[in-house]
């Protein structure tokens, strides 16, 4: 059953103010999720202050089923407790305060009704087991207000005071205030507000002084934490600072976003680097979100110091130069300054660039602008919607099957859908929500973010309804019950920084070559409809396009009019439209690396972010493929490792393996033609295609034939086509067999769509594994259905060629993934044993202390669901070296998990490097995709 406070709990967000533990040593991801139960309060005991008290949501020592919000307290100026319910009323907040003497109090609420004509989050505050007179959050205004309770005569010593939700539909409350002047009333403006709360909290006047950094990175989400780990790894001194009580942003604990990225839709295109590393770290601990990845390896690094709850509000300046920061903690309110040399905005929203006084854009560009052909022809305001989620699954609501008849009736505040075809879309998953459950971009999500958020409750409350009363498949939804719909406020868009430069979709779509490129994207064109679920016929995308590999400039990165601020994530300088392209977690997470790693060569030369671009840019890009960081058309030409002249050899080299054979690999189950079959695969617009091969059985006592369609598809799920570009037929015999289709044609598209007709006592194989980029579907024209990255035995002419030869000289030729034409690693014979090893003979003797292996860890395989341990990754192996004609051990490892590894010791003179391989986990081959050798 539910258990809605454990959910809670589980995702750091009840019971208390959650500073949350990083997780080490944790064998599985519940020992993390139980190390988080274990939180570390933020509440203070109200004082007796100038004749008043001033008592914070943050408080109370039980919320009950009350969730502490902090997300718009830069807004609004505090965290509130939230009755987040679905039309019950959540357990009561509670909590004891003292008073010095007995008197008689005026008591004001500060509370807000967030929809002014229903008022439909109203409570009741509950003093010494009496309700107050009043409902509080039902006042004629949809402002936080302070709403007088009257005079209440309390003794002195303790007394308690309950939060009582009246409705379970979101009522909230800021702080409440004891006063003995009875005519005092507190203001009501933000700023007044602020000064009030922090001489009853006797904070301290000036900001505390936090220290000083050579970065400071503004926002610990997945292109921030990735940011200033890299440059805490090159040596400089970095503050992460963050406004949440996790790491990972929008893929936090909190939110749990999927890590998409370019492996989606292309072969061997997963992001490198830090992304990759954390991603592992994820899978290795089957966490199904990115706060213990980006926890962990921020506590690996002496040189970051990470600030939690802490919102930067204030900008200190000299001239166009950033000096420092200040930021006040969401949950205590009291501030810090910090000062810093450079500065990385990867807030999402862009306050760090807006309070240094960046420029920036926000909404659509005028089609005229850039020549986008999916621009409006006027420019305007209008942003993606974001979503409501909650982690650790990125779950958008959660319902509970009861076996009975559930009634749902629509509250007054809701939407009232229309039923289809008006409404323009299809649900798949109504257990969970989905995410095309959004606003009219017309919304201000940026300074009514509070409102955006009550904006997508509406909508939740209205989709159940639509669902439970609508839908023509809402009988599938009678016995399930709304448990939860979660509070939390998971953005698309909103500013984008501006740089020297601004990625446009035509240049994406061309793949422009830039120079300074320092990241790429292959997501797809994913730009949500502006008017959201308002669509109506329209559907939920303004475009969905295939994208090709496209490369992210450097002069994206940094701010066009600070001079020391650069910027990660969604806020870079991009246009609306470009933005679909790039706004994912994995392709920002490289965005992220890339900056840091520019902010720590800035630091290092004494330069301004563009002036790197300017003279130290080889440098830079070096520099991240040392970091396992690639991009296309990027590869090794670093001076300083040994590695690139010396000659290697191995114990065994994996020479072109027969098709058969590595196809006999790759099977999987038979699939029966009982319905028609087949696989979406990536294409290259124009190539001419030779033969498929497919892998096919039949149980008939006679051959038969067998009936091969090619439609295009738009991408790996666009099932849309009903047009044949060519229709051939094969014939199956009894048994199984490899079945030839001759095809002599070239594809002007960017997908093909191979189909195989249905046919009686006939099987066509699965394939095992992910595929590249593409999907396997079934059904007929009728419907359709399709798998994500799966696919069936189906060869083209290139792929006959399968299993090429990986020699060791692979492992040095600066490559550090496949290509086109080669699969860029050493792999030993298949049919040797382990262990295996890899050796490289340097020209002279030179003195080594460090060394970087790069193994296989299956970048086809997707970042979200990646296995913990990819069977071609190496496990267990050693370095050795020679020295004085024997061999000395220097690096033992024993269960790795990771593709990039860096090893060093104590500095050793040799002309030799050997290492070996001892266990992969689970492929027979040992792989090695690179090998670095440096002095130190």
């Amino acid at each position: 059953m539910f258990n809605r406070r454990r959910f809670l709990a589980q995702i750091g967000l009840a019971g208390s103010v959650p500073f949350v533990l990083s997780a080490f040593g944790e064998e599985t991801y519940q020992d993390y999720v139980e190390k988080v139960l274990g939180f570390r309060k933020a509440r203070r005991d109200p004082k007796w202050v100038d004749g008043s008290m001033w008592i914070n949501a943050a408080d109370f020592s039980d919320y009950g089923g009350w969730v502490y919000d902090t997300q718009f307290a830069h807004l609004m100026g505090s965290g509130v407790l939230l009755a987040a319910g679905t039309g019950r009323p959540v357990e009561d907040a509670k909590m004891m305060f003292t008073m010095p003497e007995a008197k008689p109090v005026r008591i004001w609420v500060r509370a807000r009704n967030w929809d002014r004509a229903t008022r439909p989050g109203r409570f009741q505050v509950v003093l010494n087991g009496k309700k107050l007179n009043r409902e509080f959050g039902a006042a004629d205004s949809d402002e936080w207000i302070w709403e007088d309770a009257g005079i209440q005569e309390l003794s002195a010593g303790m007394h308690s005071l309950v939060l009582h939700d009246l409705t379970g539909y979101y009522g909230r409350c800021d702080a409440i205030l004891l006063s003995e002047d009875p005519s005092f009333v507190p203001p009501s403006g933000v700023d007044e507000m602020k000064i009030l709360r922090a001489r009853l909290m006797q904070l301290p006047e000036k900001p505390k002084d936090g220290g000083s950094f050579d970065l400071i990175v503004a926002g610990a989400g997945p292109a921030g934490a990735p940011a200033a780990l890299a440059a805490a790894r090159l040596g400089l001194k970095v503050a992460l600072v963050t406004d949440r009580p996790v790491l990972g942003g929008n893929a936090s604990l909190e939110l749990g976003v999927n890590f998409n990225g370019a492996d989606q839709h292309h072969p061997n295109a997963r992001e490198g680097g830090i992304c990759e590393e954390a991603t592992r770290i994820r899978a290795r601990f089957d966490a199904k979100e990115m706060s213990l990845a980006f926890g962990r390896l921020a506590d690996e690094e002496n040189n970051l110091t990470v600030f939690k709850n802490k919102h930067i509000n204030k900008v200190y300046k000299t001239g166009s130069i950033i000096d420092a920061v200040e930021a006040f903690d969401v949950c205590t309110y009291e501030t810090v300054r910090l000062n810093g040399k450079m500065f990385v905005d990867a807030t999402g929203d862009a306050w760090l660039g807006y309070y240094a006084g960046a420029d920036y854009r926000l909404g659509r560009e005028s089609q005229s602008e850039y020549g986008e052909k999916y621009a409006p022809a006027v420019a305007d305001n209008v942003t993606m919607s974001g979503s409501l989620l909650a982690g650790p699954k990125g779950t958008f609501w959660l319902t509970e099957r009861t076996g009975v008849d559930v009634p749902f009736q629509r509250p007054a505040w809701a939407y009232d859908f229309p039923a289809n075809p008006e409404f323009g879309r299809s649900l798949k998953w109504f257990q969970t929500g989905d995410w095309w459950f959004e606003y009219d971009g017309k919304m201000d999500d940026l300074y009514e973010a509070e409102q955006a958020r009550d904006e997508l409750l509406r909508i939740y409350f209205g989709m159940w309804n639509w669902i439970k009363n609508t839908w023509e498949r809402r009988d599938e939804a009678r016995s399930y019950e709304m448990e939860f719909i979660p509070p939390w406020f998971a953005k698309r868009e909103s500013r984008r920084l501006l740089g020297d430069h601004v990625l446009t979709h035509p240049e994406a779509l061309r793949v422009e070559p830039f120079e300074d490129a320092v990241a790429y994207a292959g997501w797809g064109l994913d730009v949500h409809h502006p008017k959201g679920v308002f669509s109506g016929r329209e559907g939920p995308f303004m475009c969905v396009d295939h994208m090709p590999i496209s490369l992210i400039p450097y002069r994206c990165c940094y701010s066009r009019n600070v001079d020391n601020l650069l910027m990660a994530g969604r806020n870079i300088s991009v246009s609306h439209v470009a933005l679909g392209h790039v706004r994912v977690q994995s392709t920002l997470a490289t965005v992220g690396q890339a900056v840091g790693t520019a902010a720590a060569l800035a630091v290092k030369y004494g330069m301004t972010p563009r002036g790197i671009g300017q003279s130290r840019l080889k440098e830079l890009q070096q520099t991240l493929l040392k970091n396992d960081q690639w991009f296309p058309g990027l590869k090794n030409e670093d001076s300083a490792d040994l590695a690139r002249t010396a000659v290697c050899s191995a114990s065994s080299e994996q020479a072109s393996r027969p098709f058969d054979e590595v196809a006999g690999d790759l099977t999987g189950k038979p699939a029966e033609l009982t319905s028609g079959r087949g696989c979406i695969i990536p294409w290259e617009k124009g190539k001419k295609l030779s033969s498929l091969l497919a892998l096919m059985e039949s149980k008939a006592g006679v051959g038969q034939r067998v009936n091969l369609r090619i439609r295009a598809a738009s991408g790996p799920q666009d099932t849309s086509s009903r047009e044949d570009l060519l229709i051939k037929w094969g014939q199956v015999e009894p048994g199984r067999h490899w079945v030839p289709f001759q095809i002599n044609q070239s594809f002007d598209a960017d997908y093909l769509w191979v189909i195989i007709d249905k046919l009686d006592s006939v099987s066509w194989f699965l394939r095992k594994g992910t595929v590249d980029g593409g999907a396997r579907t079934w059904g007929s024209d009728w419907k359709w259905s399709s798998i994500p990255g799966g696919s069936m035995m189906l060869f083209t002419d290139e792929e006959l060629a399968a299993g090429g030869s990986s020699p060791a000289s692979a492992a040095v030729n600066g490559i550090p993934r496949p290509s086109e034409q080669s699969m860029n690693q050493w792999a030993s014979a298949a049919d040797q044993p382990m262990p295996q090893w890899l050796q490289l003979d340097f020209e002279k003797a030179a003195s080594i202390g460090r060394v970087q292996l790069t193994f296989d860890t299956d970048l086809n395989c997707r970042n979200f669901d990646t296995p913990a341990f990819p069977a071609q990754c190496v496990r267990d192996y050693r370095v050795e070296v020679e020295e004085n004609g024997r061999w000395v051990p220097v690096v033992e490892e024993r269960g790795n998990f990771q593709r990039h590894r860096i090893h060093t010791f104590t500095a050793r003179r040799t002309s030799k490097l050997r290492v070996w391989v001892d266990a992969t986990h689970g492929d027979r081959q040992a792989r090695i995709y690179e090998v670095r050798v440096y002095g130190s």
